[in-house]
């Protein structure tokens, strides 16, 4: 079975690769294969005190050189293999999912797509894409593990099945130009990613099959150390409200990020970011999103404190048997600490506060390990 998706994760680059025009550069088909595993014990609160490990595969391959008569055309590919107990499910009962690894079990095709070069500092990419590789990156809270700090709870909520991220994705096409300081960016993707009634299998369809997400983002360098973003999102296709339980089109969010360099403490550099969105609480759960915190030190050694904190819109305050309380909210302490060019060793430390907006949970603290390790 792991070969078989092998060869599939291959064959969108190893075609690409192995083309007359693709020998043409000396840069050939590349493989990559990473393994990162979580460790975490819930030790008070949540669902139950225990013990959870889970783990994630990725295997990678990817080319780049000329095809179609055209330079610097990429391809790439990636299988995932998720494993393991979950934390948030069957410990915490937190709706941001405290781990990024977070999913259900199962080997999958993640991605595969084509980008084609575009003007001078633009392109087009095509195939089954993760969004969050192109919108609502936060390139500081990607240290932190805790899921709301790599794409947030407002836009990943949405969807039958979430939009197109981890741990299931869906086909679409992309496209970015940058001009000086500024970059913008445009997707549209099929509103459905993967099946809804079973989370952990891969399906790809046309994009508008069952309708559109649409998203586009606007980013401005303010300066080399400073960045803002703005993005908006919206699908075609119609929703159950959750007041009236009708159907309706209409279901759209939007976000805001910055961040930048805040100076230096005992010699050491630091950054911090802060991002707040929002999406229509007619259709989805928290309809405002806060979250952002401070990294200190280089990649190699760093160490960071972020806060998260989710709220329950109007129509879901509402709903009081399923949501007493009105807001989730998850401090994170983490420290990353690399020991050579393979392995990055990251202990954690999490506090919940209403997890799962659930007045009858006790608030939640989590501790453990996350070990990243690069095997080629």
């Amino acid at each position: 079975m792991i070969r078989q998706c092998l060869m599939k994760a291959a064959a969108a680059a190893g075609a690409f690769a192995g083309s007359p025009a693709m020998a043409e550069t000396d840069r050939g088909l590349r493989f990559g294969a990473n393994y990162t595993s979580d460790s975490f014990a819930n030790v008070r609160g949540g669902l139950k005190t225990g013990f959870s490990y889970m783990g994630l595969l990725e295997l990678t391959a990817e080319a780049k050189g000329r095809a179609f008569g055209i330079e610097g055309v990429e391809a790439f590919a990636n299988v995932q293999h998720v494993h393991g107990r979950s934390l948030s499910g069957q410990l915490i009962g937190d709706a941001q999912v405290t781990s990024n690894i977070d999913a259900p079990d199962g080997l999958r095709l993640f991605e595969a797509w084509v980008s084609v070069p575009v003007a001078k500092d633009g392109y087009v990419k095509a195939g089954l894409i993760d969004l969050n590789s192109e919108f609502d990156v936060q390139d500081v809270g990607a240290l932190f593990l805790n899921s709301s700090h790599g794409i947030g709870p407002d836009f990943s909520q949405s969807g039958l099945n979430g939009p197109s991220i981890f741990p299931t994705t869906s086909a679409g096409v992309v496209a970015a130009i940058s001009t000086g300081r500024v970059t913008l960016r445009a997707g549209i993707l099929d509103a459905v990613s993967g099946d809804p009634e079973r989370p952990g299998r891969t399906v790809v369809r046309f994009p508008g099959e069952n309708g559109l997400l649409a998203v586009a983002e606007a980013e401005l360098r303010v300066t080399d150390s400073a960045q803002f973003q703005l993005g908006a999102w919206t699908y075609t296709s119609e929703f159950e409200t959750i007041r009236a339980g009708s159907r309706r089109r209409g279901n759209r969010g939007a976000y805001v990020m910055a961040q930048s360099d805040l100076g230096s403490l005992s010699g050491e550099s630091v950054e911090g970011w802060v991002r707040v969105g929002v999406a229509d609480t007619r259709f989805n759960d928290i309809g405002l999103y806060v979250g952002g915190g401070v990294a200190i030190g280089p990649e190699e050694r760093r160490l960071g404190l972020a806060v998260a904190h989710a709220r329950l819109g109007s129509p879901a305050r509402e709903d009081l048997l399923r949501y007493p309380e009105d807001s989730e909210t998850i401090v994170e302490a983490t420290y990353a600490h690399a020991i050579g060019d393979r392995l990055i060793v990251q202990p954690a430390v999490m506090y919940v506060v209403n997890p799962g907006f659930e007045r009858s949970l006790q608030d939640s603290l989590v501790a453990g390990v996350r070990l990243h390790l690069r095997i080629f």
